[in-house]
């Protein structure tokens, strides 16, 4: 007789896991998904045409553990967003959490989310937490948001409305999130011409429901070691350039939102510009200096300098850390 968590007391949580040759890992992601002291819930695996023995390892897993389990077994890739939105269309529950398969959650990291959001009214359609990295090997390589509060020059995360705030980057570590149905009626589904999956969907969620963070390390994020090739890295900044530019063709844009966009948008440029130190990238960042001030011209000076953007940005998070010790502005 299999396991049947959602005869458990408690709203309905679907767990849509994600694998793509993941062999190394799934066993230990299903593992942590079992182990919840949450126990309504139901898990939906797909593999998304998988070129190692995954599919063979989360059978085996399925079969060892007797577990009422729907997985989906992709016989063409249709990446990670056409993925999410094949579970989600078999997905029944009141609340979705969705994880990669060589990532992993702490055992209360489902009871803590699910108690949040049910305190919680309507309004606040995701709750998210802080989330622990190792590498491929297990080692410990810090948590996410000690990395991010750095970047984005802050000394919390924002919650609520934080619409204005994911236009600075994307804070919210995914596989720490907790996302209220209710959400996908109203925005819809995953954008299939992205190649990835989160920025522009906590973008669309954000204008219309709030955000609740705990500092809870309730999720592992697996960094693995990849090569990332010219084409990859391409596409990457194709689909941010996407998101952009969905958000300023929108009418139901209100106009100061789109301003700032238009705004974050040529920042966008002048730093990939300077990172990839193209031919046009002074311009950009002068761009940049006329409507952001004086961090971009600090950047423009960096690369005038031949200096790198791995350079400017070790300088601004030195600069970021000696104003914060001082207790000025970051």
């Amino acid at each position: 007789m299999s396991q049947t968590p959602h005869s458990q007391d408690g709203p309905l949580v679907s767990v849509l896991a994600l694998c793509y040759n993941h062999e190394r890992f799934v066993t230990d992601c299903l593992d942590s998904i079992l182990k919840q002291t949450y126990r309504n819930w139901e898990l939906i695996v797909v593999d998304d045409c998988s070129m190692d023995n995954s599919v063979k390892v989360v059978e085996a897993w399925i079969r060892k553990n007797n577990v009422a389990c729907k997985f989906i077994r992709h016989t063409v890739n249709q990446g990670i967003c056409g993925s999410l939105n094949d579970a989600l269309r078999n997905a029944s529950g009141k609340y979705v959490a969705n994880i990669a398969t060589d990532d992993m959650w702490r055992p209360n990291k489902l009871a803590g989310q699910v108690e949040l959001l049910e305190k919680s009214g309507e309004k606040v359609g995701v709750a998210f937490g802080n989330t622990a990295m190792i590498d491929e090997h297990g080692k410990s390589l810090g948590d996410v948001y000690s990395q991010r509060l750095s970047l984005l020059g802050r000394d919390t995360i924002p919650q609520g409305d934080i619409h204005v705030e994911l236009w600075n980057g994307n804070f919210v570590s995914t596989v720490n999130t907790l996302v209220r149905r209710s959400c996908y009626d109203v925005v819809g589904y995953y954008d299939e011409d992205l190649i990835y999956e989160d920025y522009d969907m906590w973008l669309r969620i954000s204008r219309h429901f709030h955000f609740v963070y705990t500092m809870e390390i309730g999720a592992v994020y697996r960094v693995v070691a990849t090569s990332m090739t010219r084409t990859r890295r391409d596409k990457m900044a194709e689909a941010k350039e996407k998101v952009f530019q969905k958000f300023l063709n929108d009418p139901t844009v209100e106009p100061g939102t789109k301003e700032l966009i238009s705004r974050k948008y040529v920042e966008y440029l002048a730093a990939r510009h300077f990172e990839w130190r193209t031919r046009e990238r002074h311009r950009w960042i002068w761009k940049a200096a006329r409507t952001s001030g004086a961090r971009y011209l600090v950047m423009l000076a960096f690369s005038l300098a031949r200096l790198s953007y791995n350079h400017y940005m070790e300088a601004l998070l030195l600069y970021r850390r000696c104003i914060g010790a001082l207790g000025g502005e970051k």
